[in-house]
């Protein structure tokens, strides 16, 4: 898997006037090279960077903050360059707790649960408890102890404090614990809440059109994604779908 080249800036370069974003942590200014073109990674709001749950059409912008560019790479499955970049990141501004926890959750892809679990304990001072207890939760369940960790989900998830980004992204992780554990129907609510709370990621729609594509209810899924923005994914689960009808 080959990996873009990255430049980073020096200290000299942080950008004035920098805003305050997640977990109350300054970004500084880099370049990155994507999809052959010039990135500059820019302070980012707190809108744009509490979690990156979802990619959409279009590309980066061109301005993008690190968690946007390893979003981007992620969203390509380039795991080991989107992890560089955080990496070299993180180098620097160790504390970033935005970052720490899209490390983690690369690190649970790319099979290193034990390193995701430590980043999002580093990461959990910063964070809201329900980001911090999503982070905790999966990377728990990838190292085996899905028991504990849908507890924990399903614990912090009943309090119902947390951005409507946060409440999709830990239903989510609830769902996909639920459903290993063989309760369908708490993985169905656990989906529709991740649905309901999207905004407008559409990876919650897809999730649960799989799952419904899995449970072989191939009418619903339909309905599900009839309506959905045109994606890869979406176009892909609308033909399963239209086969098995």
């Amino acid at each position: 898997m080959k990996t873009r080249s990255t430049h980073c800036c020096s200290k000299k370069q942080r950008p004035a006037g920098a805003v305050l974003a997640l977990a109350s942590l300054w970004l500084s200014a880099c370049d990155l090279q994507v999809r052959g073109k010039s990135i500059a990674f820019t302070p980012a709001s707190a809108d744009t960077i509490v979690l990156h749950l979802d990619k959409r059409l279009g590309g980066l912008p061109a301005l993008a903050t690190p968690i946007q560019v390893a979003d981007e790479l992620q969203y390509q499955h380039k795991f080991p360059a989107a992890e560089t970049v955080l990496n070299e990141w993180l180098s620097a501004h160790p504390t970033d707790a935005s970052a720490l926890l899209q490390r983690s959750q690369l690190r649970v892809a790319l099979g290193n649960p034990r390193a995701a679990l430590a980043d999002c304990m580093r990461a959990a001072p910063r964070l809201s408890a329900l980001a911090a207890s999503a982070c905790q939760a999966q990377a728990l369940a990838a190292l085996g102890d899905r028991e504990q960790a849908r507890q924990i989900v399903e614990r912090v998830l009943a309090q119902a404090t947390g951005s409507n980004a946060e409440i999709s992204w830990a239903s989510g992780i609830a769902a996909e614990l639920a459903e290993k554990s063989g309760d369908l129907v708490g993985a169905e609510a656990r989906l529709q809440r991740a649905l309901d709370t999207a905004g407008g990621a559409h990876y919650p729609r897809v999730a649960y059109a799989e799952f419904l594509l899995r449970r072989q209810r191939y009418h619903d899924a339909w309905r599900l994604l009839e309506g959905a923005e045109d994606s890869s994914s979406v176009i892909r689960l609308r033909r399963l779908a239209l086969e098995k009808m």
